[in-house]
């Protein structure tokens, strides 16, 4: 049986897996901005200074008050899970619906409480945006997870189990 890793390679790991994430949903944020942009340019819509500072302040806000809370929300819950139960960050086959799942959980909170910059005007208003900052937010800490090898599954608890 292997040993767990030591506490500060399990610390470093945890402090690398949310910057990572983080720094890959500013990238796909700055994307899905940049799509956008191109897109008011080939339907001949001219943007101004201003139309381009209030996207990045849209941008900004959506960041600040509902990506960086729902991922530090998610981190912290799934290294919580993972102390307590190792064996969910083992697998990729328990590793991907848990942390989608704490994902999707976060989301009321953090969107009540800290995503001042929206409110929902209907149901299916609500339910788009939480499946967006939700998804995108595991999106990125999965694929931060899948493309750096010290974070692959185990690596915040026990190694991986085959089979």
């Amino acid at each position: 049986m292997q040993q767990r890793p030591p506490l500060a390679r399990r610390l470093a790991i945890g402090l690398l897996w949310p910057a990572t994430a983080a720094a890959l949903v500013l990238v796909f944020a700055a994307l899905a901005v940049g799509v956008a942009l191109a897109g008011f340019a080939v339907a001949g819509i001219e943007l101004g200074e201003v139309q381009r500072t209030l996207w990045i302040a849209l941008l900004e806000a959506i960041g600040a008050t509902a990506l960086a809370p729902l991922g530090a929300w998610t981190v912290g819950a799934w290294w919580i899970a993972a102390a307590v139960r190792p064996a969910l960050d083992a697998r990729w086959r328990s590793l991907v619906p848990g942390v989608a799942g704490l994902a999707f959980l976060g989301f009321p909170p953090v969107g009540a409480w800290c995503f001042s910059a929206w409110h929902a005007r209907d149901v299916a208003d609500y339910a788009g945006t939480w499946l967006l900052v939700a998804g995108g937010v595991a999106a990125a800490l999965l694929l931060a997870r899948r493309l750096v090898p010290a974070l692959a599954p185990g690596a915040l608890g026990n190694p991986p189990i085959s089979g």
